[in-house]
């Protein structure tokens, strides 16, 4: 239940007026009460995409087992991974229960990457929640030119060429208005 606050306690076993038995009281012993940690991530939210360069803000609540806001958490972070590589991002703590971390997906693989929120404090069992999103590339357009460069309504044809580059196996479609 949620009758007694996480940490350590020293309790004893008193009998008292007891039809049957001796008035008596027991040693003190030491009983550690130990919380748990319940993590929800609110951001990224599991269905938003986000583009290489994207600053991606990562966010969530924790509460305990007796749905208390927990503040001042000595373990706090996010855990990024995509399979070829894991990244954490130190959680600030925003004062109300949510914490928070600004990851910047510059120069980041393509692909799913996992986001796994971690907390802890003494006298609770450690929390964690997961989610993930999609970091997906912006194709590149370059080096752009024309043939002949330049002429006028006389010359029938003109010769146009763009260079695409994007990920592999992604289809990039490039459309051309005149």
């Amino acid at each position: 239940g949620c009758n007694y606050v996480p940490g350590s306690r020293n309790w004893n076993m008193t009998i008292a007026n007891a039809a049957c038995h001796k008035n008596q009281s027991s040693i003190n012993f030491v009983v550690n009460i130990i919380g748990s940690l319940n993590n929800t991530i609110t951001a990224p939210d599991g269905s938003t995409n986000f583009t290489q360069g994207a600053s991606i803000l990562l966010r969530g609540y924790v509460k305990d087992d007796c749905n208390i806001n927990m503040t001042s958490l000595t373990t706090k972070y996010f855990n990024l991974s995509n399979g070829t590589g894991t990244e954490t991002c130190n959680a600030n703590d925003e004062g109300n229960s949510y914490y928070n971390c600004t990851w910047s997906s510059t120069g980041k693989s393509v692909g799913y990457w996992n986001v796994t929120f971690y907390s802890g404090i003494a006298n609770y069992n450690p929390g964690n929640s997961s989610t993930r999103f999609y970091l997906s590339s912006a194709p590149v357009l370059s080096s752009p030119s024309v043939s002949p460069s330049s002429g006028g309504w006389g010359i029938p044809n003109y010769t146009y060429s763009v260079n695409v580059s994007g990920d592999a196996g992604e289809t990039i479609n490039v459309s051309f208005w005149l």
